[in-house]
């Protein structure tokens, strides 16, 4: 009787164990801890934490499985914004006035490729850190184009910040993507654009 008992309370003490596991993220851990709980006690599998943990496990494959689109959509977005701002550069260091611009230009290139490529990776992490890399960019860099007057780099940094916290927050569907790419290929790229269109014209002119 007493084996009885102490295996029982053996058995709860791993699934204890194996939800805080579960809570901070580490399912191998929680996996294992889950095993030795069922050697202890085969009857744990009924317990509704024990239950409960393979209903968490499967809503968070789940949501995995809906991030997967935006995610690399969001990797698509900061990739093609490396190859504008590495256009913006060259033309920056063709016209002689490179400034702060380099600095500037390596961190945020730099910062863009690492995202994009842990979005690849569908790394929940780049995820979150993404969104606050779009936050930061867009209230520093709104601020900067008010206070520099250039209409045309709010407009494109509202579309490059914006389509990546509509992409990345809030729940995953193909609707908010496809919203964010829009935004992102009229606002930015078009924008971007756009502004060369103008300034060759006015060169011919």
């Amino acid at each position: 009787m007493n084996d009885t008992l102490d295996a029982e309370s053996r058995a709860r003490e791993h699934l204890d164990k194996a939800l805080n596991f579960q809570n901070m993220g580490m399912t191998a851990s929680a996996e294992n801890e889950l095993n030795l709980a069922r050697q202890f006690n085969p009857m744990i599998v009924s317990d509704p934490r024990y239950k409960s943990f393979f209903a968490k496990k499967i809503d968070e494959q789940s949501q995995a499985e809906a991030w997967k689109f935006p995610m690399r959509i969001g990797a698509g977005i900061l990739i093609a914004d490396v190859l504008m701002f590495i256009l913006l550069w060259a033309l920056t260091l063709a016209s002689g006035t490179i400034g702060e611009f380099v600095v500037w230009g390596l961190v945020h290139i730099g910062v863009d490729i690492y995202l994009a490529v842990n979005l690849i990776r569908l790394k929940d992490a780049a995820r979150r850190s993404t969104t606050w890399w779009a936050t930061i960019g867009l209230v520093i860099g709104a601020l900067a184009s008010i206070g520099a007057g250039s209409w045309l780099d709010l407009i494109m940094q509202l579309s490059f910040s914006g389509s990546l916290l509509i992409l990345l927050l809030g729940k995953p569907s193909k609707i908010r993507a496809g919203l964010a790419v829009v935004i992102f290929v009229l606002g930015y790229i078009g924008s971007f654009c756009g502004s060369f269109a103008l300034a060759f014209i006015s060169a011919l002119g």
